[in-house]
């Protein structure tokens, strides 16, 4: 969700307002991706029909370019590894969509024999321990990290990829104080609370959870999308309120600065 324009009143300074501007991103964008991915079907009871298979996934993004095309939902995400990715994304491509890929920190734990493309190092070599979601942790002081992303990259532009999604990287994903004693995560300095480069590599920022309704067999719940609208809001006045133009020219989206918000 974004706008082009928003105005902020500053609870601080009730007489002043603040405008945030909206420009076109270094990838082309002007507003957040608008898509279809499967979690919510997979996620839930509302459709015991759906399989997830190419055939049905496919089924689903002609239904996308029909009908929703005309408001700028181009974009879908599914699992790379059930999919023959490339004849997916010629079809996609075809009726005027683009493909998504989602990926997530690390690597996975039963690949750590695998050599890195380019390199006489085995995963298990730069990538040790538990990131979560059965993945093992880079060493990012390592050179063949950096090589071996390169490679998985590329790898997603020969299929015909559109977008990446990076998931699990804010401050806290996937396990909240991860990899430190309890006593040394509460002495931190936690300001600034992030790091504001993100949309110099990046075209777009989530800014909410989840909006699928697991379990249900309602595809979304009102209360869940509010707290996705309210979330935004709360971003809104963060950027407006807290960024010094020092902060702004390290990175942070302000007035005139490319800024999508999901």
């Amino acid at each position: 969700m974004i706008a082009s324009a928003v105005t902020l009143t500053l609870a601080a300074t009730a007489a002043s307002a603040a405008v945030l501007s909206y420009s076109e991103t270094t990838g082309g964008f002007r507003s957040p991706a608008r898509g279809w991915n499967s979690f919510g079907l997979q996620a839930n009871n509302i459709n015991g029909d759906f399989s997830f298979d190419q055939a049905h996934v496919t089924a689903q993004c002609d239904l996308l370019a029909s009908q929703l095309a005309g408001a700028n939902y181009t974009l879908t995400l599914y699992d790379a590894s059930k999919f023959d990715v490339p004849a997916l994304a010629e079809h996609l491509h075809a009726h005027g969509l683009q493909l998504g890929l989602y990926v997530v920190p690390g690597a996975l734990r039963t690949e750590v024999n695998k050599t890195i493309l380019g390199t006489g190092t085995r995963i298990g070599d730069v990538c040790t321990g538990d990131e979560g979601l059965a993945r093992c942790v880079f060493d990012y002081t390592r050179p063949e990290v950096q090589t071996c992303h390169d490679s998985v990259v590329q790898q997603f532009a020969e299929w015909g990829a559109d977008m990446i999604k990076l998931d699990y990287v804010t401050p806290g994903s996937p396990d909240n104080g991860q990899h430190l004693p309890s006593d040394q995560s509460a002495a931190l300095d936690r300001s600034p609370a992030c790091f504001r480069v993100w949309n110099a590599h990046a075209d777009g920022m989530r800014t909410d959870q989840d909006i699928s309704n697991s379990g249900e067999t309602k595809l979304l719940a009102w209360a869940t999308a509010k707290r996705a609208v309210d979330n935004y809001r709360q971003w809104i006045v963060a950027v407006g309120g807290i960024f010094t133009k020092d902060e702004a020219a390290a990175g942070a989206p302000g007035p005139g600065q490319p800024a999508r918000g999901q």
